[in-house]
């Protein structure tokens, strides 16, 4: 890693905490502003979900914010939904669900904040998320992906497809009997709302399979249609967004990747992806040594892309 103590950092005093607008919620965020000569580029950080809050572990997001302020890049940290100081519940958890609004209505609200292009940051689901978003936000670079399941791309970001068994209706109306979905549909109106939603939606599903309409082997086979998981790389790879990605290599992502007949979508289109390796085991980022070793790998990742910037706009300008 280049040594930060030779360059100015961020502090507390560059930062405003703020919410943006998603849908009818709002999500907490930290804006943090540079402290250098401005580079025209801005990084959107993404947490794993779950307990993780828009400092993520130790602060490492909050850490990173304030270095790279010392390049010239904005920055923002953020809480989905329904997490932290965000507002609302959480209720989709699908790719396209409810985080990924959240991600691109302050991807929205940063190409307004004086950037001209933008890299995500995202560990686990936090990647996965990042990447879907940067298909459809033109402004999105570079994405930088930490042990990130990458096999949620393969399958089109639907997590639940992939399964062996198909589900069934007993298996729908057993979804709402646990104590914990049980509580929810008491005191939750919202969430009452988006069950019944799913639960007849997925009812559709069983009887269309019923009736010889659904179970084929390819999302989007039909017609001979392109499956999500290739229409995102495609657009992708047009734009030529880099993606950036960091496993543990005995990390079950990692060994997947490694694994043609596992992910043969990812294999035929591997020249994409920029994949870097520790024996450091990085899932969850929760040991000291890993959140070293995620900082410094991002902190590399951010610096060549801000050289690279400064070479196209140099060669630009003199029309090489």
């Amino acid at each position: 890693m280049t040594a930060t103590n030779q360059r100015p950092v961020g502090s507390a005093h560059d930062e405003t905490p703020l919410y943006v607008r998603a849908g009818n919620e709002s999500v907490f965020g930290i804006l943090t502003r540079p402290v250098a000569e401005p580079n025209g580029l801005g990084v959107l950080f993404l947490h794993a979900g779950a307990q993780n809050l828009s400092s993520h572990r130790n602060a490492l997001w909050t850490q990173l914010a304030r270095e790279l302020a010392g390049i010239g890049y904005l920055s923002f940290r953020m809480d989905y939904h329904g997490t932290g100081d965000s507002s609302g519940l959480l209720v989709d958890r699908n790719v396209d669900g409810q985080t990924t609004l959240d991600v691109e209505s302050v991807i929205d609200w940063l190409a307004n904040q004086e950037i001209d292009r933008l890299v995500v940051v995202g560990t686990c689901w936090g990647g996965i998320v990042g990447l879907t978003a940067a298909a459809r936000r033109e402004i999105v670079h570079s994405v930088c992906m930490v042990t990130s399941p990458i096999r949620l791309v393969e399958l089109g970001g639907d997590p639940k497809k992939g399964r062996e068994s198909e589900e069934t209706v007993t298996g729908v109306i057993s979804q709402f009997l646990s104590p914990r979905v049980i509580r929810l549909l008491l005191s939750e109106r919202d969430y009452r709302a988006w069950a019944l939603q799913r639960a007849k939606a997925r009812l559709r599903k069983v009887a269309a399979a019923a009736r010889g309409m659904a179970g084929r082997d390819h999302p989007g086979a039909a017609g001979g249609g392109e499956s999500p998981g290739a229409a995102l790389l495609g657009v992708l790879r047009s734009r030529v967004v880099g993606i950036h990605m960091l496993f543990g290599e005995q990390e079950r992502s990692y060994r997947e990747l490694l694994t043609p007949e596992a992910l043969p979508l990812l294999q035929a289109n591997i020249d994409m992806f920029d994949v870097r390796v520790t024996p450091v085991r990085l899932h969850g980022l929760s040991t000291l040594r890993a959140q070293a070793v995620a900082h410094d790998q991002i902190i590399e990742w951010l610096e060549d892309i801000h050289a690279s910037v400064l070479v196209h706009a140099s060669q630009e300008a003199t029309g090489t």
